[in-house]
């Protein structure tokens, strides 16, 4: 079942413990900015080119869930697949530990037991990987159909992630040019993404 919850950075798991790599966050954390930027983009008209955010409500599992739903009608669906193709993967990662020679038994017995017990950790961090990444494709989807030029957002390490993901994803896309900035207005900052068609 999905479920959304913070579990933290990335495991770097080995024969001999877990650590985590601290360069490597929780996209859970920015899951919420994603989805106030979301629902703005889906209450745009096709007039609108330039919108400024300013989220006043905090959005629990259940809305962003919803926003979700609303713009990807068939997510669940997706989720499932991508979430059975990621935990097939992690049997097959324990499985392949029998095949490393360079470890004795006992490391491999380890290395085996420590992935198990990252298991669930691992299952939640890909979770909100994959809500976060449909965010943003959507978000993307609807910011080229509607030609949305800027979007600002409050200042905060949150949105300046997460639009740097709508760049990056539109850039992949070899989609049009964008631009993240951080700016000041009337001694506010905000962060700005600048779409060029």
């Amino acid at each position: 079942m999905l479920k959304l919850e913070f579990v933290g950075e990335k495991p770097v798991i080995s024969a001999t413990g877990v650590g985590f790599d601290s360069r490597k966050h929780d996209k859970y954390e920015y899951i919420e900015p994603a989805a106030h930027i979301l629902q703005m983009f889906l209450n745009l008209d096709e007039y609108n080119k330039m919108e400024k955010l300013e989220p006043g409500e905090v959005y629990g599992e259940e809305k962003i869930l919803r926003i979700l739903k609303e713009a990807v009608p068939n997510f669940h669906e997706l989720y499932e697949e991508s979430i059975k193709e990621y935990k097939k993967a992690l049997e097959e990662e324990i499985a392949d530990v029998e095949k490393q020679q360079i470890l004795g038994e006992k490391e491999r017995e380890t290395l085996k037991k420590n992935y198990e017990f990252m298991k669930k950790y691992r299952i939640q961090r890909a979770t909100n990987k994959i809500v976060y990444e449909e965010i943003i494709n959507a978000c993307v989807e609807i910011l080229q159909k509607k030609r949305v030029t800027d979007v600002k957002a409050p200042f905060s390490n949150t949105f300046l992630h997460v639009l740097g993901s709508l760049k990056s994803t539109l850039e992949m896309q070899k989609g049009p040019r964008a631009l993240v900035e951080v700016k000041l207005d009337t001694d506010t900052p905000y962060a700005q993404l600048t779409v060029h068609f």
